[in-house]
């Protein structure tokens, strides 16, 4: 074999593992977006990838995922639905809508950090420590460290608003995105 071809076979055998890598960073996301689904018990719609793609779609995924600023970190953004009943005022009173809703974004951030046991470091933006999740272990950890961010960035965002400051943190809400 000539040193070109070496060189072919060397670069289609990388190609090919970063393509593995990457395709099981997405199988991961998927599953782990549907367990957090289920573990906020939230309608199936309530959960999307951003813009608005199917949790269960791999295939939209894999589309969509990036690697973080050229480092192992799979990236996604995900959404979640939260509809809620909104005061609003209409002639100098309160009434109340029922139609507004508000969408989290936040992003996940994935690296397979042990190929024999399948374990990932999983990142979320909004909360500062790492976790280390195998594909069936630890997932309600960092399930109910998102519920508590997301909760959080409520509460402080009803703190700034009664303090006048209108700060950015945490989770993005959008209102009225179409999921």
């Amino acid at each position: 074999m000539s040193k070109y071809l070496e060189l072919v076979a060397t670069c289609q055998n990388y190609s090919n593992q970063m393509r593995d890598y990457k395709e099981d960073c997405c199988q991961f996301i998927s599953a782990f977006l549907i367990g957090m689904s289920e573990y906020l018990n939230a309608p199936q719609e309530a959960i999307a990838v951003y813009p608005s793609i199917n949790i269960k779609d791999v295939e939209e995924i894999r589309k969509t995922v990036t690697l973080r600023d050229n480092s192992p970190f799979c990236s996604l953004k995900f959404l979640i639905k939260i509809n809620h009943i909104l005061p609003v005022v209409k002639d100098g009173t309160y009434v109340f809508d029922f139609d507004r809703n508000s969408v989290v974004v936040g992003t996940i951030n994935v690296k397979k950090e042990d190929y024999e046991n399948s374990y990932y470091v999983v990142k979320i933006d909004s909360i500062s420590r790492e976790f280390k999740v195998t594909d069936s272990q630890r997932r309600e950890e960092v399930y109910e460290e998102i519920f508590k961010s997301i909760t959080n960035f409520y509460k402080e965002g009803f703190e700034n608003f009664l303090k006048g400051d209108k700060k950015s943190f945490g989770f993005q809400v959008e209102s009225e995105i179409t999921v």
